[in-house]
């Protein structure tokens, strides 16, 4: 049968391999920007700081791109073509 076994399945493989050695690097930034803030200023209060800051950016850009989103159109949001098969 064509298209069965290890071979099909590879770039999928590769894809979620490239995702966990993306979220590792996501943590050890994390990791290593706490340590060297907690390090530099003693205090625990920069390390929370790290932490709202770095959430900060998402909650407020979240609505922004929600609004934005909502206001394309479906095809050009997903980037498949406008045509016959996206219902126009």
């Amino acid at each position: 049968m064509a298209g069965c076994g290890r071979a099909a399945a590879a770039p999928h493989h590769a894809f979620f391999f490239a995702i966990i050695v993306s979220l590792f690097g996501d943590w050890f930034n994390l990791i290593a920007s706490a340590a060297l803030i907690s390090t530099l200023t003693k205090l625990g209060f920069a390390v929370g700081g790290l932490f709202v800051v770095r959430m900060l950016a998402p909650f407020l850009a979240s609505p922004i791109a929600g609004v934005a989103e909502e206001e394309e159109p479906p095809a050009s949001v997903k980037g498949a073509e406008a045509g016959p098969a996206a219902g126009n």
